[in-house]
C-alpha cells in the first residue's frame, strides 16, 4: 500500500497600510505578524526581506479629502511601486478603499492591545482580517 505524505501549504499574505510611516500585516500559514517602516525602506523589505514570497498582497488606495500634499504623493508613488513589483512578480494584488477595513478595525484593535504597535499596523491588520474573513481562513496573532 502507497502512503501519502502531504506537505502543508503555507499561504503568505502581506497587507499594506501605505504612507509615511507604512503598516505591515503578515500572514503566513495562520500566524499574523505586525511592523511598521518608514516610507523609503519599505520597497527594499519587500523585494529582498521577508515579504518577497507572498502571494496575496493587499494595499489600501490612497484617498484625500483635498488638495494632495508632498506625503501624500510619495504615498501614491510607493502604491505604484507595490502594484509594479506585484505585476512584474506575478502577484495577485488586490487593492481596498480605505472604508472596506472598518469590518475589522474592531478586531485588530482587540488584537493588538497587548502590542506596542502603530495606528498604521492596526489598519494594515484590519484589512488583513476582513480578508481572512471573506475567505474563511483561521488567525491569530504570532
Amino acid at each position: 500500500m502507497l502512503q501519502c505524505r502531504s506537505k502543508s501549504i503555507e499561504m503568505k499574505i502581506l497587507s499594506v497600510d501605505p504612507g509615511g510611516h507604512t503598516g505591515f500585516a503578515y500572514y503566513v500559514d495562520g500566524l499574523i505578524t505586525t511592523q511598521m517602516l518608514l516610507i523609503n525602506k519599505v520597497m527594499l523589505e519587500i523585494d529582498r526581506g521577508a515579504y518577497k514570497d507572498v502571494e496575496i498582497v493587499i494595499i489600501e488606495r490612497f484617498s484625500t479629502a483635498g488638495l494632495i500634499s508632498r506625503y501624500g504623493l510619495e504615498t501614491v508613488d510607493l502604491v505604484g511601486q507595490i502594484k509594479g513589483w506585484c505585476l512584474a512578480r506575478e502577484r495577485d494584488c488586490r487593492i481596498r478603499p480605505p472604508q472596506s477595513r472598518k469590518a475589522g478595525q474592531d478586531i485588530a484593535h482587540d488584537m493588538l492591545t497587548d502590542f506596542k504597535h502603530v495606528i498604521h499596523e492596526e489598519d494594515a491588520l484590519a484589512h488583513l482580517v476582513v480578508f481572512l474573513e471573506q475567505q474563511h481562513k483561521p488567525y491569530r496573532i504570532k
